[in-house]
This record gives structure tokens, C-alpha cells and sequence, in this order.
């Protein structure tokens, strides 16, 4: 088929390249039942605007203000956790 379906519909190695995982990773996720896929005789096929979809939902946005690291300070207490560390030559001793 030379259409719009080969367009739309890509296998298991394509959507595992397409999403950056790994072949094994992908079809676990399709085994759990964690990603949308299709199965086409013995062939697994992804949907593309799906695919999309999947790591839209699943996507956060990296905000540096709230950084693992900051946030942990501020739940022990540190106020300052967001300000940068003096440096050694500016501390009196």
C-alpha cells in the first residue's frame, strides 16, 4: 500500500526510533496495555497522531524553579534554596 494508512500506521521499530525507546521497552508498554497500538496479523502498529498524543498527555514542562533539588531544600526548611551559594573566595573566615 503506497496511502494514506502507510503514512499514518508505523511498526514497532519506527514507533520505538519515533519516541526514542527501545523496541523491548515499547512492547512491554503495549503488553501492559500502557500505549495505544494495533495488531495487524503478527505485525504491532502505532498510530502516529496517537503516539503524539500519548507523550503529550504524559509530558511536564522542566521548570527550573521548582527543580527536584530546590524543592527538596524548601520542604527541610531552606528558604534560600533557590539563591546561588556564595563562593569560597567571597566568605570571610
Amino acid at each position: 500500500m503506497n496511502g494514506p494508512i502507510d503514512q499514518r500506521y508505523i511498526d514497532l521499530q519506527e514507533a520505538a526510533l519515533y519516541l526514542g525507546l527501545s523496541p523491548k521497552t515499547l512492547y512491554e508498554w503495549v503488553a501492559k496495555g500502557n500505549m495505544p497500538a494495533y495488531k495487524l496479523g503478527r505485525v504491532w502498529r502505532f498510530d502516529i497522531e496517537e503516539l503524539d498524543q500519548f507523550v503529550h498527555q504524559r509530558s511536564t514542562c522542566y521548570n527550573p524553579d521548582l527543580s527536584r533539588s530546590a524543592a527538596g531544600l524548601r520542604r527541610k526548611g531552606y528558604d534560600n534554596a533557590d539563591k546561588p551559594r556564595p563562593k569560597a573566595q567571597d566568605m570571610v573566615v
